[in-house]
């Protein structure tokens, strides 16, 4: 399969009876909820995508992105039960030549794209032509069909859905192991609640000061703190209820048991969902490394590795990026930070003990580094104004960051440096433009403020 050869359906002509109306124009941390499957769905890398509507179909047509991949359908029939929205997305598809069909429910905001891309794959190399999403024993959408199936699906009535096909297709399915919570659609109000519950952003404290917006792969690069600022944001959001993973895309010496009790050594292999749920069950931090090196430290986690634990709705990922040899300051190599293009954000740190020291190996982790991106030549003193070049300019570590994600940039070691000093990088840093957040802080001492 190709993804010019695969399509996806988003079912989204129900009224809703049971939320009371208005479901899937309710909103869902900024979006409305009809919006993250579809999102979802073009995220997933396919062809097209197929909206499905019904009630409400021109207030929630107004809704939906501006994608040329996307096509909405109206099914006049809605109110017979979703089995008929399926048959007008299958006729389609069957009509322009598709060779696969995925389906995702409208009112399912959880599922990750790379599972709607699986279930697409899996159902082509299925004997069946057939593929579903399943934890544990429950089984639900994402769901695939190969093109044999689509005259049958074309023809469907009332509420069943591919269903009965599915069942008649037994062992021949091809089950996709999905995060329990990605299965979950949104019914009831109540529901709705859980689910924001599940999304929502840091509360009070340090996260929030930083603008986490919400679970997610959130890496930190630079000096001066990160580890420390890694323990910090684990307990923090760990003491609120969240489910949280430590790692590096580099190396890190292993956590304190009492900041994450356990570390799971992968290998090469990536994590399966059911394993990722259950050591996370008791509700501690936990560590996640392929190996342990030689001298202690754990190896970081490939690409693929990363992106497996983002299937997992509400998981927070805090993933350290690069290395500073315990420098307060460094410049970035050209390999620097290592990161893998899914992060939500990148925290960039930087020691304000190194502020008015002699540029060199003792303050500054590679140097002569350094000095290229900041126009500092060996021995000068760092200034505020060289140190924002650096973190914010084109050889600093924002290069390699994703459109979209947040920038932050957090200056520790606050303590040690005269407060004219952290003001003027503080207002370097702010005449950027390049960063969403930019705190002065002193992680030892507990304390973080705005650097105005």
């Amino acid at each position: 399969m190709t993804a010019d050869q695969a399509w996806c359906a988003v079912l989204a002509a129900g009224q809703g009876a049971r939320f009371g109306g208005g479901k899937l124009s309710a909103d869902l941390a900024g979006r409305p909820l009809l919006r993250w499957a579809v999102d979802t769905a073009l995220a997933a890398g396919l062809e097209r995508v197929l909206v499905v509507l019904g009630a409400e179909a021109e207030d929630l047509r107004a809704l939906l992105p501006s994608d040329p991949r996307l096509e909405v359908l109206v099914n006049p029939r809605h109110q017979e039960g979703m089995g008929t929205s399926l048959a007008v997305a299958a006729r389609r598809a069957r009509e322009s030549g598709a060779e696969v069909l995925a389906v995702l429910l409208g009112d399912q905001p959880l599922v990750a794209p790379a599972t709607v891309a699986a279930v697409a794959q899996a159902a082509c190399t299925a004997p069946s032509g057939a593929a579903a999403a399943t934890a544990g024993a429950q089984r639900g959408h994402p769901v695939a069909f190969t093109r044999r199936h689509f005259a049958e699906l074309a023809k469907l009535e009332g509420d069943q859905g591919g269903r009965a096909l599915l069942g008649r297709l037994g062992q021949g399915v091809a089950l996709l192991p999905a995060a329990q919570a990605s299965l979950v659609d949104v019914d009831r109000p109540a529901d709705l609640e859980r689910v924001r519950a599940l999304l929502a952003p840091a509360g009070p404290g340090l996260g929030l000061a930083l603008g986490l917006e919400g679970p997610g792969l959130w890496a930190m690069a630079g000096s001066g703190g990160k580890t420390s600022l890694l323990y910090a944001l684990a307990g923090e959001l760990h003491g609120q209820g969240r489910p949280v993973i430590l790692t590096t895309s580099t190396r890190i010496y292993p956590p304190p048991v009492g900041v994450a009790p356990q570390t799971w050594l992968l290998g090469q292999e990536t994590p399966e969902i059911a394993q990722l749920e259950q050591r996370l069950a008791p509700g501690q931090p936990l560590c996640l490394a392929q190996g342990r090196q030689a001298d202690g430290k754990l190896q970081g986690l490939a690409p693929a590795q990363l992106a497996a634990l983002l299937t997992v709705p509400g998981l927070w990922v805090f993933c350290e990026a690069d290395g500073a040899a315990g420098r307060p300051l460094k410049g970035w190599a050209s390999h620097e930070p290592a990161l893998v293009g899914r992060e939500r954000g990148l925290i960039v740190v930087a020691g304000a003990s190194g502020l008015g020291r002699p540029l060199g190996q003792r303050w500054v982790h590679r140097p002569e580094m350094f000095a290229k991106a900041s126009g500092l030549g060996p021995g000068q003193a760092v200034t505020p104004m060289a140190l924002a070049r650096v973190l914010g300019g084109a050889d600093g570590p924002l290069r390699g960051l994703a459109a979209g994600a947040r920038a932050m940039a957090l200056i520790n070691q606050a303590e040690s440096a005269p407060p004219a000093l952290l003001r003027e990088l503080g207002a370097a840093l702010e005449g950027q433009g390049r960063w969403d957040a930019v705190l002065r802080a002193s992680l030892r001492l507990g304390w973080w403020r705005g650097c105005g």
